[in-house]
């Protein structure tokens, strides 16, 4: 369901819990032939976020956020298959 943008013309979808509102910076084409593609940069302008996906500490929660990204050809993932590993800190602990 298309939703007005605040700074970019393009509509927003409705349904996505995270929408950004992005000016292109820089297409870079990577390969050559049928299966040649482009990496779009992009600045972001504006950012919504339903306040569903954030846990109570104020951050995202990933289950809730239910993300789907792409891997490559005609793959996709989902983050339901999630495991959490701590970062290392600076004294190396």
């Amino acid at each position: 369901t298309p939703v007005p943008s605040e700074t970019i013309r393009p509509p927003r979808v409705a349904e996505s819990k995270v929408q950004l509102e992005c000016v292109v910076s820089q297409i870079v084409r990577v390969g050559e032939g049928a299966l040649a593609g482009n990496v779009v940069f992009g600045t972001v302008q504006r950012i919504h976020a339903n306040d569903d996906i954030f846990d109570s500490a104020g951050g995202v929660d990933p289950v809730k956020l239910d993300n789907i990204g792409r891997i490559g050809g005609s793959g996709y993932a989902r983050t339901t298959d999630l495991f959490f590993l701590p970062r290392p800190t600076r004294t190396g602990r």
